[in-house]
């Protein structure tokens, strides 16, 4: 049960925070408490609402769907969490680890990893340093079950291009670092630049797809790994009935794949490149399979007239939730996607989610792979230019949104969710 009323609650946590320093080493007790909640949400949010300034301060709740939180309710922790701008935070499926990535630039990139110790208070378990790809662009960085992947391409010192592998196991505290020549994964020495965007998992492997950033007329090409202690072995996946997999926020490459309930994986395409002559759309590989399925096809763009596919979230079922660019313009930059739709993948149908604000007044809907998922529900961090961030909860079956949780910030960037210890 509930200690007291939301009300009281939030009334105690303005008391406290009178006299509770929010740079502790652990959080302070003046957050949404509910001990009947399964699940314990994170928010993360910062004081400035101008994209790439401030520092992240990490929220609890137990309550998502009502109420206020603001930042003295949270803690900045330490600068494992701080990235005001390429931020992902992340948790695999069973949902006991929060990840989080701060892109280093010229630097390392950094990684924080949290869990909830048994008092189902928030804590930092580790952080350590990632390698980073010279400043240009971040990579992949995402699961792969409970582990953490990071791909990134780079030109070794003999002039060779080659991808580097970083696998995190949380089991052990312990990393696997390798790395394999691009000839190896392609057959051929490129001659463009590649990147990796996204990781999904299918089969007891890990897929991503390689980027052929400044190419129009590059297809859909997926690559298949295989871990087998610390040896890693790739399968090249390649369709061109849809453009390269793949969008982009300034330097971050984010994923536009994700894997069904029934093991299927479900490869997006946004048609980024300018001059590509292929829809946004969806191809699938099917689970136990290492092909695309020459009989599947979903034109994305026939379905939302062609607002194209920015980034994706299986949900439940043959349901998935799309964020799509506003209208037709695909910026590179800072991308007018603030739309989000539920896509049927099995009925290749795509309906559009009412009850969000104007797309003229949102600001942006968080940024990353940083939303929480429930069933068939998504809560996502909401910012608008004439309200308070919050976190609006979106109903996959009925393509609908419902304002939650307000959080007294400049912005809010990122929703995750932990189980709770009973």
């Amino acid at each position: 049960m509930k200690k007291n009323t939301l009300k009281s609650f939030l009334a105690v946590a303005l008391l406290a925070a009178a006299f509770t320093s929010c740079k502790d080493d652990t959080p302070p007790d003046n957050t949404i408490i509910d001990e009947d909640a399964e699940y314990s949400y994170v928010v993360v949010a910062r004081s400035a609402s101008a994209e790439s300034a401030g520092e992240n301060t990490i929220i609890q709740t137990d309550v998502i769907t009502e109420g206020e939180v603001s930042l003295e309710d949270g803690d900045t922790y330490d600068d494992y969490s701080f990235a005001p701008l390429a931020s992902q935070w992340l948790t695999p499926s069973d949902n006991d680890i929060l990840y989080n990535f701060n892109y280093g630039g010229n630097g390392p990139n950094k990684v924080g990893v949290y869990t909830l110790k048994t008092d189902n208070k928030l804590q930092r378990k580790t952080g350590f340093d990632v390698q980073s790809g010279g400043g240009t662009i971040a990579g992949a960085f995402e699961l792969f079950g409970k582990k953490l992947v990071n791909l990134f391409t780079f030109i070794d010192t003999d002039a060779t291009p080659k991808l580097y592998v970083s696998i995190y196991d949380p089991a052990t505290n312990t990393r696997l670092e390798k790395s394999l020549t691009l000839e190896s994964i392609l057959g051929e020495t490129p001659t463009q630049v590649l990147y990796f965007a996204g990781i999904s998992e299918k089969d007891g492997k890990f897929y991503s797809s390689i980027v052929a950033h400044g190419d129009a007329t590059a297809p859909a090409q997926i690559v298949e790994f295989t871990l087998s202690g610390e040896n890693i072995t790739t399968k090249l996946i390649t369709d061109d009935r849809i453009a390269y997999s793949g969008s982009r926020m300034r330097s971050l490459y984010t994923g536009l794949m994700d894997t069904d309930d029934d093991g299927n994986l479900y490869v997006f395409s946004s048609s980024f490149e300018p001059g590509t002559v292929q829809p946004s759309g969806a191809l699938r590989i099917n689970k136990g399979s290492s092909t695309f399925d020459s009989d599947y096809e979903f034109n994305i763009d026939a379905e939302t007239d062609g607002k194209s596919v920015y980034k994706v979230w299986h949900l439940k079922g043959d349901l998935f939730l799309l964020q799509t660019y506003t209208g037709t313009v695909k910026d590179q930059g800072t991308p007018d996607a603030k739309r989000l739709a539920i896509a049927d993948m099995k009925k290749k149908t795509v309906t559009f989610v009412t009850g969000l604000p104007d797309p003229g007044k949102i600001i942006n809907l968080g940024i990353g792979n940083s939303i929480a998922i429930d069933g068939t529900k998504a809560y996502v961090a909401v910012n608008t230019s004439d309200q308070k961030p919050s976190v609006y909860i979106i109903d996959g079956t009925t393509a609908t949104a419902t304002r939650g949780l307000v959080v007294d910030a400049g912005r809010a960037i990122a929703v995750a969710k932990l189980k709770k210890n009973k």
